[in-house]
């Protein structure tokens, strides 16, 4: 049986996240799943991103 979730709301966020040439590939793979990716996100804003299939979004997702 699962648990409820404990629920908190979230606070506007200050600062900024940047990646900068970011290279990540999983230990199963021989080549990167992410490569060369750059960009910085400042506090408060909202970032979509959009590429093919396979291009590595979750795995951004999932490195933030």
């Amino acid at each position: 049986m699962l648990k409820k979730k404990e629920q908190r709301a979230l606070r506007l966020a200050v600062g900024r996240i940047k990646f900068d040439n970011v290279l990540f590939s999983y230990p199963s793979s021989g080549k990167p799943a992410v490569e060369k990716i750059s960009f910085i996100v400042k506090g408060g804003k909202t970032v979509i991103l959009v590429r093919r299939s396979g291009s590595g979004k979750t795995t951004v997702l999932n490195l933030l």
